[in-house]
């Protein structure tokens, strides 16, 4: 089928059908894209209410030949859905509102339809992407908080087109990907049989906390090896040159060592709580 390209402005007649503060305030809403068709339709929708019937001929439950029907404000209609188009060099958009060959008039109900067809069958395609990741999620360097976002950004990846993964399969994701490794393997062994009915931001914010300890533990090993290593250092310098006045290592200095790296790791503890909580916050506004 051929593809006619047409010019983007209503005619003066017809673009009277659209009251100018309507025209105004779907001016404002973001252009309609290939991905936004879910955020966009409602919105665009939304406008419309004021214009009589309006809704019902981008919906079809108005049709030409019926006493309700205005093909004047069907093709006023076209204008304003060309208008909120995203015409920028990277949007394909343009792909779905050129008229084809056959059409002796683009309306603006034959154009909706087109549109909603080819931008919601783009959208089963992601979601299909969406439910692929979903099993290839892995647990890397058993960074919880790395895994939790991967797992944030698909639900709100498919919660904008439309679809609303079950919070089951997130919480059982979680455990599937961190009960592989034996640092985790006990806690969601625990979680499971203590707390089966834990909503998913229960147990990320317990796997958290174990990688958070975790972390710790390790700062402390390590400054340990610090101040032992330091304390080797010292005596095999003085060991070489006697006459060198260094004083050696003591169990006071590598107490004080410890004691300096431990106030550090408690700042880190109380920085990486408070963004844990405001996550949790966030999380239960939605």
């Amino acid at each position: 089928m051929g593809l006619v390209n047409i010019n983007n402005q209503a005619p003066h007649g017809e673009t009277e059908k659209i009251p100018k503060d309507v025209s105004s305030s779907i001016a404002h809403i973001k252009k309609l894209s290939d991905s936004n068709w879910h955020t966009w339709e409602p919105t665009f929708i939304d406008c419309l209410q004021r214009v009589h019937n309006a809704k019902e001929i981008l919906y079809g439950t108005v049709v030409p030949g019926s006493e309700a029907y205005d093909e004047d404000l069907d093709k006023a209609l076209v204008g304003l859905i060309h208008a909120c188009c995203d015409n920028s060099p990277d949007s394909r958009i343009d792909t779905y509102t050129v008229r084809g060959a056959d059409e002796e008039v683009q309306l603006g109900s034959t154009l909706y339809a087109k549109l909603k067809k080819a931008l919601t069958l783009n959208d089963a395609v992601k979601r299909a992407g969406l439910q692929d990741r979903i099993h290839t999620v892995r647990l890397h360097n058993r960074d919880v908080v790395k895994l939790g976002k991967e797992l944030d950004s698909i639900w709100n990846d498919a919660a904008r087109l439309g679809k609303r993964f079950d919070e089951d399969l997130k919480k059982s994701t979680l455990y599937h990907c961190t009960g592989q490794d034996w640092y985790y393997a006990n806690s969601v062994d625990a979680l499971k049989t203590a707390r089966p009915d834990c909503k998913y931001d229960e147990a990320y914010h317990a796997l958290a906390k174990k990688q958070q300890d975790g972390e710790v533990s390790g700062r402390i090993r390590g400054a340990a090896r610090v101040a032992a290593s330091t304390d080797s250092g010292t005596l095999t310098r003085q060991g070489r040159d006697p006459g060198v006045g260094v004083t050696p290592a003591t169990p006071q200095l590598l107490q004080n060592a410890m004691r300096v790296e431990g106030q550090t790791i408690l700042l880190k503890i109380a920085q990486t709580h408070q963004a844990q909580v405001n996550l949790l916050l966030i999380r239960r506004k939605r």
